[in-house]
């Protein structure tokens, strides 16, 4: 009975006599102050307003009772925040579009006073109320309900949801891109997303797919820019450093998935150069099976690496399909690499895009980041690119790249088709052989990271010697022993970062015409070579 009363008491008064106030006082402050209604552009402003505020108001209200079971009356909340429909993008859509209803009819009406005083003076009372309200939500739910105003707005949504319509109208455009198996995602989180990584753009993909903002684990590096910085933080992002033991990351990511959140992690810890699934980390499976309570939802990307490679220049027009896998608890009792095992199982196969017709592609620009060594003569940065074809300058030897990046080539009078993976592990560095056969050196420029920032040390030479790898020019050098390097990790396509942990110092190698993978390769080999040690690469 008591119940009843008070949703009665409600109804009443933000239906009724809440409706009458505003009115009435505008209507009377407009006489007492003698102010003449306004143009009648006004009226057909007020129309359009209130016929888009209406519907919101009744999809917020209808969608509140279907996701509690309960009717929208504060004195008694929701058992569990809603992360659905509107309340995934406006914290109190009810009110937003009810305040919107009433500055419609303020405009319909034409009423000076309604506009001016009595809206701004009811509005600025809404806010008060929400606040109130929102401390006894905070006090309810702790941490969840901070994470929820995190990734939702009142008036606006945040950059996370307002940017997923224009994006994926692009990717509509430009790849042709489609969901499939939708309704296999969680209606409510927490759940962790893990997905294979090709494209820079794969986050953005499964974003546009998944309704629930996600926050991805992401590498420092693009937090050393405080424009990305920025950006990434509205994305809800985390940072990761991959070259020393981050417990802030890992607490972060307790943090948000105990909030109701969901973590979108790729495995492999970096874009894959060829295309080929790599072996995941160790730490990403651990977690998992830490948090087995949580689901995890296996997203699939179709046509990924061939509308982006790694070492390609820019996109290309390929069909994007992102495929949601059925959500499963993983098994504590298995090992991290049952999981992982389990886990590509889920992928299934990389069928391959469709090319999308239209303007001809350069499909081999920047591919001699790959194959940056000829399979016949042997040299080191001897291809050269141009269209569908990379030739050889020094022994003609020519590789003929098809639409779906197959490799077509001549050798000794066969013909041979090839993945770019295979191609890539039949050239890739043989430390034994060259440590003996040839000096390894090349041009590059060091820097030394210094707080947020990498600062200019060298700008010379690399060398590859018997215990350390050495940077110098004409004045100074740095030598880096293999004994202390824990880390060696492309950080862009040609960017290269060393660790060294013996003196704690984190470098970066610049090398303005190498192929950086060729570089992490040989520098990774003389390591294992050296020491026996297979060293972090990702």
């Amino acid at each position: 009975m008591r119940k009843a009363l008070i949703i009665s008491f409600y109804i009443l008064f933000f239906w009724l006599i809440i409706p009458i106030i505003l009115v009435y006082s505008s209507l009377k402050l407009d006489s007492i102050l003698s102010f003449e209604n306004i143009g009648n552009g006004s009226f057909i402003a007020g129309l359009l307003l209130f016929v888009l505020s209406v519907p919101m108001l009744l999809i917020s209200i209808i969608q509140y009772t279907r996701f509690t079971g309960e009717l929208p009356v504060s004195a008694f909340p929701p058992e569990k925040i809603i992360r659905r429909g509107l309340y995934n993008y406006w914290r109190h859509p009810i009110y937003l579009f009810y305040i919107l209803t009433f500055a419609a009819v303020s405009l319909i009406l034409r009423s000076v006073s309604m506009i001016l005083i009595v809206m701004p003076v009811f509005i600025l009372l809404t806010y008060i109320y929400i606040v109130g309200e929102e401390s006894r939500l905070k006090k309810r739910f702790g941490t969840a309900f901070d994470y929820y105003k995190r990734i939702t707005g009142i008036v606006l949504p945040v950059l996370y949801q307002s940017a997923r319509y224009p994006a994926t109208s692009f990717f509509r455009y430009f790849f042709r891109y489609n969901v499939k198996n939708s309704e296999l995602i969680p209606d409510s989180p927490p759940y962790f997303i893990v997905s294979e990584h090709k494209n820079y753009l794969d986050p953005f993909f499964i974003a546009a797919a998944i309704h629930h903002p996600i926050s991805y684990l992401t590498t420092y590096e693009v937090y050393r820019s405080p424009v990305l910085k920025w950006f990434m933080k509205r994305l809800i992002s985390i940072p990761r450093k991959r070259f020393r033991p981050d417990l802030t990351s890992y607490r972060k990511v307790t943090e948000i998935i105990e909030s109701g959140g969901v973590i979108g992690l790729f495995p492999e810890g970096e874009r894959s150069w060829t295309g080929e699934t790599q072996n995941f980390k160790p730490e990403v499976l651990k977690l998992l099976l830490k948090k087995h309570e949580i689901p995890i939802l296996p997203v699939k990307i179709q046509g990924s690496y061939h509308a982006w490679p790694r070492w390609a220049k820019g996109m290309r027009r390929y069909r994007i399909t992102v495929e949601i896998r059925k959500p499963f608890f993983p098994d504590p009792k298995k090992s991290p690499e049952a999981l992982e095992k389990q886990i590509i199982q889920r992928f299934g196969e990389y069928t391959g895009p469709g090319k999308i017709s239209g303007k001809t592609i350069d499909l081999t620009s920047g591919i001699e980041k790959v194959f940056y060594m000829c399979l016949d003569c042997r040299e080191f940065n001897s291809f050269m690119a141009k269209k569908n074809l990379v030739r050889c300058m020094k022994c003609g030897l020519e590789l003929n790249i098809t639409d779906d990046l197959k490799v077509n080539f001549t050798r000794a009078g066969n013909k041979e088709i090839l993945t770019i993976d295979k191609y890539y592990n039949l050239i890739r560095v043989s430390p034994q052989k060259i440590v003996k056969e040839r000096e390894i050196s090349g041009k590059c420029r060091l820097a030394l990271e210094s707080g947020n920032r990498f600062i200019p040390v060298i700008d010379g030479e690399l060398r590859i010697d018997r215990e350390a790898m050495i940077i110098s020019d004409s004045d100074k050098n740095v030598t880096l022993y293999y004994n202390n390097i824990s880390s060696v990790t492309t950080e862009s396509n040609y960017k290269l970062q060393v660790f060294d942990a013996g003196n704690n110092k984190l470098y970066q190698l610049e090398f303005p015409s190498a192929s950086v993978l060729q570089w992490q390769d040989i520098i990774t080999s003389v390591i294992f070579l050296k020491t026996g040690r297979q060293i972090n690469t990702r």
